[in-house]
This record gives structure tokens, C-alpha cells and sequence, in this order.
């Protein structure tokens, strides 16, 4: 039985739950919640035409179990009121939203006027008062609650900005930050990177080595092949058109002493490396 199965059937069990939900209410939903091995909750928010699903710390709730019949989901903009059942990691019912009414005060002393219709949606991605304080120590200030929803979603944390900044990435635009996350840009990479001689990468590089696959194992072998200090934009050309570390060993072999990136490149293309 699938999970959406199972907790579909959860909320017909609870049948009177729901007819409490029938009266259309903009702050009030469905939930799932799915307990995962690692000890995080994925809870998964669900409205007319609104689903928003991400994992949670369990700290994040007040009286949630495998046997709870009412829990609570706390985030600084409200407050998830949650009835339903759980069959054993699975669970569904109904919320109801319950806004913080200093949330709105605080944040218009930070700069941002909030509407309404827009708390539930802070509130499920936790763009709370702590978090722009936060990025305005970084110096992040005045960012759009859409990049701080972007941040959110992306998972933009201030330890990820933070450990950028450390590695002399200090000017990186919300935009900049929002790419690298999604493209799989992580400190690890940036070291790994030094390592082999290639120090303050330029954002637009590093994405672009991301997307086209070029690692540092990449690096390495090519580094184990004679082939050094390779320009980044050499290194994005060669996995472009398939050229592999076995591929040069192979030519080498074959009596061709040291060709250029070019030459492989050329080679690949015409299909001298297949």
C-alpha cells in the first residue's frame, strides 16, 4: 500500500475530522507526515491549490508521536494546529493556522510589510525574525521575501553562506547563492578544488563545472595523466565532449606522446577516442 494510499484512508477513518475542514477556511489544510530513519519528519502541507513537502527537525513539534492524536507544528510566523491518526511511520489529518500575531510587528520593524494571505506560506518554510537577522549579520539586508523564501526552499543556510564567506566568497548576490545550491555547489567542492591549485573559482565556473560533471576525482586522474593547471573552461570542454582520463591514457599509449586538451578534444570529436 503506498503512503498517499494509507494516509488517504487515515483521513476517511477520521471522518469527523474532516467535516470540521469542509467549511472552506484560508487557514486550514491537510497533513502528511512520514517518519524517516534519520530521525527527520517529512511533513507535507496540503490546501486547494497550495502543497508544500520538506523535512523537519522533531524539535519542530510539540507532542507529536506515532500514537498522537494532536500535535503541534511551531514556527515564528504561527502556529499548526494538527488533528489526525498514525499508522506507524505514516500519519495524515487536518491544521488548522494559527498566526503569530507579533510576527507581523516584528518584521515590519525589520522592513517587511506582510500580508495576510502570506503567513502560512513564511511560516511552513520558517522565514522567521531570527533567520533575516542572521542574514543581515552576514550582510544580506533588505532581500525580498521571495529570496528569502528562495533560500529556504533552496536550502541557503547561514552556515552555507557563512562558509563561503570564510573561503573569500564575500560579494555573492542572493541570486549567485540560490544557483550554486541548486547546481550542487558545496564548500567541499571549493576545497577540493584548492587543492589542486584552482583558488577563488568565479561563481558562474563553478556552477558550470557542476553542470558538465567536472570534479576533482576529474582533476586528479587527468592530474595522473600529465596534464595539469588545465584552464577551468578546458576542463568544462573536455567533459562536454566526453573526454576521459582513460580515453588520454589510451592515446598516450597508442604512441601519441602529450597532445594538447585541444587535440583530445578534436580527436573525441571526429571519434578517434571512441
Amino acid at each position: 500500500m503506498t503512503r498517499r494510499v494509507l494516509c488517504a484512508l487515515l483521513v476517511v477513518c477520521g471522518a469527523s475530522l474532516l467535516s470540521a475542514f469542509a467549511a472552506t477556511d484560508t487557514n486550514s489544510g491537510q497533513w502528511l507526515i512520514d517518519f524517516q530513519n534519520d530521525g527527520q519528519i517529512q511533513l507535507t502541507l496540503h490546501q486547494e491549490h497550495h502543497e508544500h513537502s520538506f523535512p523537519v527537525p522533531a524539535e519542530s513539534f510539540h507532542g507529536l508521536a506515532r500514537n498522537a492524536t494532536h500535535f503541534e507544528f511551531v514556527r515564528d510566523a504561527g502556529t499548526f494546529a494538527c488533528d489526525g491518526r498514525f499508522a506507524g511511520d505514516h500519519g495524515a489529518g487536518i491544521f488548522v493556522f494559527a498566526p503569530n500575531p507579533q510576527y507581523i510587528a516584528g518584521m515590519k520593524s525589520l522592513g517587511y510589510t506582510i500580508e495576510p494571505d502570506r503567513l502560512m506560506e513564511l511560516a511552513a518554510f520558517d522565514i522567521s525574525r531570527t533567520f533575516v537577522h542572521d542574514l543581515e549579520s552576514l550582510g544580506y539586508h533588505g532581500l525580498s521575501l521571495d529570496d528569502l523564501l528562495k533560500f529556504r526552499i533552496h536550502g541557503v543556510s547561514i552556515a552555507y553562506i557563512r562558509d563561503f564567506q570564510n573561503a573569500g566568497y564575500r560579494s555573492l548576490s542572493a541570486e549567485d547563492l540560490v544557483h550554486m545550491r541548486i547546481h550542487g555547489v558545496g564548500i567541499e567542492f571549493v576545497h577540493a578544488l584548492e587543492a589542486y591549485g584552482y583558488h577563488r573559482v568565479p561563481v558562474e565556473d563553478l556552477i558550470h563545472m557542476r553542470i558538465h560533471g567536472v570534479s576533482a576525482e576529474f582533476i586528479r586522474d587527468l592530474k595522473a595523466e600529465g596534464y595539469s593547471g588545465i584552464p577551468v573552461e578546458e576542463l568544462i570542454r573536455m567533459q562536454i565532449h566526453g573526454v576521459t582520463p582513460e580515453m588520454v591514457k589510451k592515446v598516450q599509449n597508442a604512441g601519441f606522446a602529450h597532445p594538447t586538451t585541444d587535440q583530445l578534444v578534436q580527436m573525441r570529436i571526429h571519434g578517434l577516442l571512441d
